[in-house]
């Protein structure tokens, strides 16, 4: 027999072997151990919330439990530098802002950018918003700029830096004149002690805001995204109304929930299949968000992926234009 044939016969023989193996995969139960869930800010948090919102369901989907494990601190991406560590066997995700995919490599000084990483859904909007203590003497916007420009400089708290909203206000500064000093806090629990204690005199929230402002201790100054909470919230100005070559559409990315790089698409899929069904399927969730103002909405993969290199360019050039680049 020639050597070509022989190699004919070698290859025909692996196919349907390889094919089988395939098939095996697809068909192997996910998951049959506790799934880890990464968040990068500290319990109590809006990250944090949202990931114990779903653990109940995804346990009663699947039979595991979802562990949450809180990693804060650089703007979020310790988290991220954990899932990048690990094994891309649909065990070890990360909730997430797809923000802090697409701006990481800008703010941060990471290596790691948006194509670092497998998607597995986008399942909410953000609610961004400047909040203040409801006694504050201005009663919106116009009236807050004028007193930073009156008395400079002006504190105000953010849950990291370099984060989202750190980069809205960096932005709303250069904008309007405004010499704004950022206090960085490794979440929101921690921000609002220092905005209650008067120690600084606004805070950045991304949805956590909800609780305060109608137990009546906040007001919102300016919405970012999404829409205020507060009982009337046609008093509260928008960014964008207020001015409108802010760069919302950059920033509003949805957040979700990814795994590390070179998880194989059978598995992507059977993931997203149970964390769909445990979010924007789960009236839990919904309850959850609609409670904070935020939406809920779903965003499959190839559509987020998309979305995020889409605005890794858009963050590059407006934090460039900012001088807030990791030298």
């Amino acid at each position: 027999m020639g050597k070509r044939m022989i190699c004919v016969l070698l290859v025909c023989s692996l196919g349907p072997l390889a094919l089988n193996l395939e098939r095996s995969f697809a068909q192997e139960a996910y998951p049959t151990k506790p799934i880890t869930m990464l968040v990068p800010f500290p319990p109590g948090g809006l990250s944090d919330t949202t990931a114990r919102s779903y653990a109940g369901a995804v346990q009663k989907i699947t039979g595991q439990p979802l562990v949450v494990v809180n990693k804060p601190g650089a703007g979020g991406t310790i988290a991220v530098d954990a899932l990048q560590a690990a094994k891309p066997d649909g065990y070890t995700l990360l909730e997430s802002s797809a923000s802090t995919l697409a701006h990481g490599m800008f703010t941060q000084g990471v290596s790691w950018g948006p194509k670092d990483f497998t998607v597995i859904l986008g399942h909410s909007l953000y609610n961004f918003a400047f909040v203040v203590r409801a006694d504050a003497p201005w009663k919106n916007f116009d009236e807050w700029v004028q007193y930073v420009r009156q008395n400079p400089p002006f504190k105000y708290g953010c849950y990291g830096n370099l984060v989202t909203m750190h980069i809205v206000m960096e932005w709303i500064g250069k904008r309007l004149g405004l010499k704004l000093v950022p206090v960085h806090f490794k979440g929101d629990a921690e921000g609002t002690q220092n905005v209650l204690g008067g120690h600084i005199m606004g805070h950045c929230y991304a949805g956590g805001q909800d609780a305060l402002i109608k137990a009546g201790k906040m007001k919102t100054l300016i919405q970012v995204t999404g829409e205020p909470c507060d009982a009337d919230p046609k008093s509260v100005a928008k960014l964008k109304e207020v001015l409108p070559d802010a760069p919302v559409d950059i920033i509003a990315l949805p957040r979700g929930i990814f795994g590390p790089k070179g998880m194989p698409e059978t598995l992507q899929a059977k993931v997203a299949d149970v964390f769909r069904k445990a979010t924007v399927e789960n009236p839990e969730f919904i309850r959850t968000h609609q409670l904070m103002k935020m939406e809920v909405k779903y965003f499959g993969p190839k559509d987020l992926e998309t979305a995020i290199q889409k605005a890794h360019s858009g963050f590059g050039e407006l934090i460039k234009s900012l001088g807030l680049e990791r030298k």
